[in-house]
Formats: C-alpha cells, sequence, structure tokens
C-alpha cells in the first residue's frame, strides 16, 4: 500500500501565473513507500508455510483458566484435520477459507482447553487476516497471541505493521519498539520503525533507524533511499539526492531513487533536472506516481498540454487517483477552458466527494459562469468540510464575501 508523503516546502510558494483574483488549488509530488512497511514482508509467508505451528521457545504462560470439568475429552485429529486443511488452503492462498476452518479449530479447543496451549492458532490466523485486509481481527489475533507469548519479537513487529498500514503510527512505533526491546540484531525491525518515525515527522530518528540498518547491510538500497527521503524532508535536497544516487550504484533499475531525485530537484526549483530524473524513473517503470510527479513540473512552468498528457496517463494507470482528475481541471482552468476544468474537477468529486481542493475549484468555475449561487455552495463544502488548519477554508470565506 504506497500513500503520498508530501514535502516540506509550500507549493503555494512556486511561481506560477495566477488567474482572475484566485487560482485553482493543486498537490504536491507523491513518493513511494514499501507495498508494507516490513522490508521483506515474505517472512510473513514464510511462517505461514512452515509444517509445524510457528510458536517461539518455551515461554513463562499464565495458569489455565480451564475446570477440571470442562477439560473433557474431545476429538484431537478432528482438530488436527482443520488445521491441516487450513494450511493446506493457505498453501493455494484460498485465506478466507482456511480463516474459517481455523475459527472450528478453535471452537473445539476452547470448549475444552486453555488458550495459551493453542496461541499458535491466534498467530496463524492473524497473518491470514492481514493477508486479505482485515486489519482489526489481525491486530485482535495478535494481541491474542502476545498476551501468551510476551517474548515474541516477531509478532510485536507484525502487530507494528497491522497499525501502521492503519496508519495509527504511534501504535506501530510502540510495537516496534517492545519488539527491539526484546532483540537489537533484526535489521527489518529497525527498517520499520524508521518509516513510523518518518510517517510521524520524526526524520532525525528515522535516519539514525535506516543508518542502523545500513550498518547490517551496507547494500541495502532501499534503506539509503528512504534516508534520503528523509533529508528530502528536512529540506537537505543535495544530500538527498546524493543518497538516491549511492543506492542507484548498487541498483541501477532502483526506480524510486530517480523519483526521489526528481522530487528533491523539484523543491530546489531545478525543473529540467526533475524532468530528467522523472523520465528516467518511467523509463524504468510506468508507475502513475511518477508521471504524476513530471506533470506537476510542467504544469508549474506553464507547459499545459504535457502536464494533462501525464495526468491522463496518470488515470490511465490508476483510474481512482482524483488528484491527478484534479490537476487536469486545474491546467484546462489555467487554459480557460472551464466546461472541460468543470468536467474533471467534478470527477475528482466522483471518486471522493470530501476532496475539498475541488470544491474550491469548482467554486472559481462557477464564478466564470457567473453562477454565483453554485460557487458559493461549493465554498460552503469547502468551510463545512476541509480540516479546521487548512488554509482554503479562509480563501472559500473571502471568495464568499467577494461575490456576495
Amino acid at each position: 500500500m504506497k500513500f503520498r508523503v508530501y514535502g516540506i516546502i509550500l507549493l503555494s510558494a512556486l511561481v506560477f501565473l495566477f488567474v482572475s483574483c484566485s487560482a485553482p488549488t493543486a498537490d504536491k509530488v507523491k513518493t513511494n513507500l514499501p507495498a508494507q512497511v516490513s522490508q521483506n514482508i515474505s517472512k510473513v509467508d514464510k511462517a505461514i508455510q512452515t509444517q509445524d505451528p510457528f510458536v517461539k521457545e518455551e515461554q513463562p504462560v499464565q495458569q489455565p483458566t480451564v475446570t477440571p470439568e470442562k477439560a473433557k475429552d474431545y476429538d484431537e485429529k478432528e482438530v488436527q484435520k482443520y488445521y491441516d486443511k487450513a494450511r493446506e488452503l493457505e498453501g493455494i492462498q484460498k485465506y478466507e477459507d482456511a480463516i474459517n476452518y481455523y475459527i472450528k479449530a478453535e471452537k473445539i479447543l476452547t470448549d475444552h482447553t486453555p488458550k495459551n496451549t493453542y496461541s499458535d492458532l491466534y498467530l496463524r490466523r492473524a497473518r491470514l487476516y492481514y493477508k486479505i485486509g482485515d486489519l482489526n481481527d489481525a491486530w485482535y489475533d495478535y494481541s491474542t497471541h502476545i498476551n501468551f507469548f510476551s517474548q515474541d519479537y516477531d509478532a510485536y513487529n507484525e502487530r507494528g505493521i497491522v497499525s501502521y498500514d492503519s496508519m495509527d503510527y504511534e501504535t506501530a512505533l510502540g510495537d516496534y519498539d517492545a519488539a527491539i526491546d526484546l532483540t537489537q540484531d533484526k535489521d527489518y525491525i529497525f527498517y520499520n520503525r524508521a518509516l513510523a518515525y518518518y510517517a510521524l515527522e520524526r526524520y532525525y530518528e528515522a535516519i539514525d533507524d535506516f543508518d542502523k540498518v545500513i550498518s547490517f547491510n551496507s547494500q541495502d538500497y532501499e534503506a539509503i533511499s528512504y534516508k534520503g527521503l528523509c533529508y528530502t524532508a528536512l529540506g537537505e535536497y543535495e544530500k538527498s539526492i546524493s543518497l538516491q544516487k549511492e543506492a542507484l550504484e548498487i541498483n541501477p533499475l532502483y526506480s524510486i531513487a530517480y523519483n526521489e531525485m526528481g522530487n528533491a530537484s523539484f523543491y530546489s526549483f531545478m525543473d529540467d533536472d526533475a524532468i530528467e530524473y522523472y523520465t528516467k524513473a518511467i523509463e524504468l517503470e510506468e508507475n502513475p506516481n511518477y508521471y504524476f510527479n513530471r506533470a506537476k513540473v510542467y504544469l508549474y512552468n506553464q507547459r499545459y498540454d504535457e502536464a494533462v498528457s501525464d495526468f491522463i496517463r496518470t488515470i490511465e494507470l490508476n483510474p481512482k487517483d482524483y488528484e491527478a482528475f484534479n490537476q487536469i481541471g486545474y491546467c484546462y482552468y489555467n487554459m480557460q477552458e472551464y466546461i472541460q476544468a468543470e468536467e474533471y474537477f467534478l470527477s475528482a468529486l466522483d471518486i471522493n466527494y470530501m476532496y475539498t481542493p475541488a470544491c474550491y475549484n469548482l467554486g472559481l468555475v462557477y464564478e466564470k459562469y457567473e453562477d454565483y449561487e453554485k460557487a458559493i455552495e461549493y465554498y460552503n463544502y469547502v468551510i463545512d468540510y476541509a480540516e479546521p488548519s487548512d488554509s482554503l477554508i479562509e480563501k472559500a470565506k473571502e471568495r464568499i464575501k467577494a461575490i456576495s
């Protein structure tokens, strides 16, 4: 799952031609982070595929909670049958069916045995819930497992991944801290914590953890590249570009490094360099973010036709990218083609009706039509739904005052 990370330079500080008495709002360039927090998420896959239940070395456990009367005989073969079927289904990636068989096994075991005797069931099922995107149930099952195996650093790490993917970065950080308290020799946990620090804008701490990862493996080009990303966020663009070049020396096909060099160059107002780097990234990988970023450079240089072409390619690769729809509308607005601008702003809202930049931009379009009632309607959407700190709120209020 990628998510967008915004640079520290405000785009309003960038110079471009304003139209009318206000200008439509745009979005910042995009960067790529790993699809999962874990540097090597296949670790989870390997654990699932093991033949024996994934249980750590012996740990102190709680006393059984099942009374002698309840601990009657049960059909162990029936439980083993459910386990075997679940693992078989895991192997052919039928994860939801596998979960159902673990639930059947859990029901029998719950009636007759204390939970600490089958904690591996919760760990296995947590990993399957994660695979199907059920983060709530995954977090619950990881927590149940940790309750009985509190020294399982991998379980803390994996629960941290779940929280990270839920964008609960503080909770993720707590789990990575707990894992590192238990072991200091696992580079992937430091890598995960570094990304959590990055998401929390604690860039220096992220850099320290990326340095730790690199100390384990000096050829880890991803860690080197993401360390550079931290320096981009801190405004140290030359240092960021240097680290991206170092990553490319290790892996010349690493397109993300070219994209990040483009971002650092763009923030440094070196637009020609930015276009060159984004183009190299695109040549290596047709990633919608790379087209989006190159289009932004074209846009800020008023090369609207080229910008529209790249934004359209972005949408072809990612039809749900409402930001790209908004950007195309932005281009057409600047070209005074208001009907097309309106069409793309509305398309952005069809995908995300809470996307207030498109609402604001529509207000500007309707001002051009002299449909002030409708313009005010969209400005009010901005006032009602934008985050309290969003500068668009004051701009929308100013526009309403100007046309009322």
